[in-house]
């Protein structure tokens, strides 16, 4: 895999340096945040839905249900403002993490000899990066669920503490099978099965499968310390096997000096092991995770009640507003001043320019023109253009010269309505000075 290629030479993140830190996410006003979780939202959530209104409201409401849904379904702003955190404890090398680890990410069944819970980890695509990611989003959704149960400062930060400590403990065991006593035999098995809502596991009867059925953590019903304290402590083995037992095979390669991997997890191991290895780095990484989370459980909270509010109350987060007060520029925002070019279609294509010059848009029409063969290979994600390209005889001189257009917007023939739009570059603009190219979708 080209993403484990190298856990040591190869690693290559960037990392924002700033004075501020996420303690001053906090002083910022209500305006400058609600215009900050505006412009996430545009940029990671509803720039590849521009037109789906149904899709950007059903987030919406979705992560409106509660602060730990807010939290779990934006990832991209919890590391957005993880950037400005001025890290004390120093990553000696990188690992390959999960990248997007939270509550909702366990799932558990229920051991048919014993009746403890057997955990594992959803399905998910590792990441190479400083094992702290995968601790801090974990332990600020521990502080955040137990910031909604009124637990006190103090018993939120002992079980931070716990949740810490518990994690380095599994991680410096001698012997790694030991980490995973309270889980499974199995468990390496259960990381990469799909987060379906059985799996099987084998038993200890010859070779008969027993199907368990999988359940998600309520945190709700989590009422006392001891319960989320324990519920830590498991949740910390869990991430502690994950990041020593990743499933790499790599091998050398002979074109890249300085290569050379092993086929197990030792190398992700030490790598932890060495971040690690004396008291001052580890009390270091309890303190840091425990006022990291406390801190940003508060952020998160505060930032789902500026949601919920501007949401229920419609004044920021209505799909339309938030893209326009982000300055991400509608497609057809200019079009009554310019010429629009429809390419293709037949009677469809009709239907769309008349739609266009009803509105008072000027529009050409281009069909059966040499100059197809020009215009780019933009259109054949069109499957009618494909098709009439192909019946000209024109479809590999279209392909072969292409000049990507601006932009494919997809329109109801009909109505005029615009179904979703894939932005493709400037060179069209440059070579035919038309700012949109228009496909009827026939298919």
């Amino acid at each position: 895999m080209e993403e484990h290629s190298s856990l040591r030479d190869n690693f290559k993140y960037v990392r924002m340096h700033s004075a501020t830190s996420i303690n001053e996410i906090l002083e910022i006003n209500d305006i400058q945040r609600l215009e900050h979780l505006a412009r996430m939202f545009a940029k990671y959530q509803m720039a590849g839905k521009r037109y789906e209104t149904k899709a950007w409201h059903v987030y919406f409401r979705r992560i409106a249900a509660n602060p730990i849904v807010f939290y779990q379904n934006n990832a991209a702003l919890f590391y957005e403002d993880n950037q400005y955190e001025s890290e004390k404890f120093e990553v000696t090398d990188p690992t390959l993490i999960h990248g997007d680890l939270h509550i909702g990410q366990f799932h558990y069944y229920l051991d048919d000899i014993s009746g403890e819970r057997v955990f594992s980890v959803r399905q998910h695509k590792k990441k190479l990066a400083p094992f702290t990611w995968d601790l801090k989003r974990l332990a600020a959704n521990l502080a955040l669920i137990a910031y909604r149960q009124c637990f006190s400062d103090n018993e939120i930060s002992e079980i931070l503490e716990v949740f810490a400590q518990q994690y380095i403990r599994s991680v410096l065991l001698p012997c790694k099978n030991m980490l995973i006593r309270k889980i499974s035999h199995d468990i390496k098995q259960s990381h990469q099965l799909e987060p379906l809502p059985l799996q099987k596991q084998c038993s200890v009867i010859g070779s008969l499968k027993v199907e368990h059925r999988m359940h998600e953590i309520d945190w709700q019903s989590i009422d006392s310390v001891k319960s989320l304290m324990i519920l830590a402590e498991q949740l910390a083995i869990i991430t502690a096997h994950l990041h020593c037992q990743p499933p790499i095979t790599v091998c050398s390669m002979q074109d890249v000096p300085n290569l050379m991997i092993e086929n197990n997890a030792d190398c992700c191991t030490r790598a932890i092991q060495t971040s690690l290895n004396s008291y001052v780095k580890q009390r270091q990484l309890i303190d840091e995770i425990r006022l990291f989370a406390i801190m940003y459980a508060e952020i998160a909270e505060r930032d789902y009640q500026l949601f919920f509010k501007n949401f229920r109350n419609e004044r920021i987060f209505k799909g339309p507003d938030t893209l326009m007060n982000t300055q991400i520029q509608h497609p057809l925002a200019n079009a009554r001043r310019v010429a629009i070019l429809i390419v293709g279609g037949g009677i469809g294509g009709m239907a769309t320019a008349l739609s266009f010059a009803r509105a008072g848009i000027r529009v050409r029409l281009l069909e059966k023109n040499t100059e197809l063969g020009e215009v780019g290979a933009g259109m054949q994600l069109a499957p009618n253009c494909s098709r009439l390209l192909d019946r000209l005889g024109i479809l590999q001189k279209v392909q072969a010269n292409a000049v990507f257009p601006k932009q494919i917007v997809w329109m109801d023939a009909l109505s005029g309505e615009r179904l979703t739009c894939i932005d493709l570059g400037k060179k069209f603009v440059k070579k035919f000075g038309y700012p949109y190219i228009v496909v009827h979708r026939a298919d």
